[in-house]
């Protein structure tokens, strides 16, 4: 077990099990998922979407498309 500090909030989150999740994390106060990678490389945030969010970014992509195409 580790403990990791978010990158986002600066929230301790303490007992993290990062082998079984490659890194990952959900912060226990912000709720943000970020990675925390043992190679230096900077905590990144991903992004999630609601179902509802997901369907309108993908209209979205896809009225832009046919906008081009059309």
């Amino acid at each position: 077990m580790s403990n990791e500090k978010c990158p986002i909030c600066g929230e301790l989150n303490r007992g993290l099990f990062l082998k079984e999740t490659d890194g990952w994390f959900i912060c226990q106060k912000c709720g943000s998922s970020v990675s925390n990678y043992p190679n230096g490389l900077a905590p990144h945030k991903m992004p999630i979407y609601t179902m509802e969010q997901l369907a309108e970014k993908l209209r979205k992509e896809r009225d832009g498309l046919a906008a081009v195409a059309g």
